[in-house]
């Protein structure tokens, strides 16, 4: 990551809990530009 994160948080609604077949999802938000892929190709998401 290249930039801080914006928010750290964990969901347990029941669209979570479906997609992710856990009882919860931990979920991290960085602003746009804020991860660069090292492996693959390089570019900024």
């Amino acid at each position: 990551m290249v930039a801080e994160p914006v928010t750290l948080f964990a969901c347990h609604c029941s669209d979570c809990q479906t997609v992710t077949g856990s009882g919860f999802v931990l979920a991290l938000r960085v602003p746009y530009g804020g991860v660069t892929v090292v492996q693959g190709g390089g570019e900024t998401l």
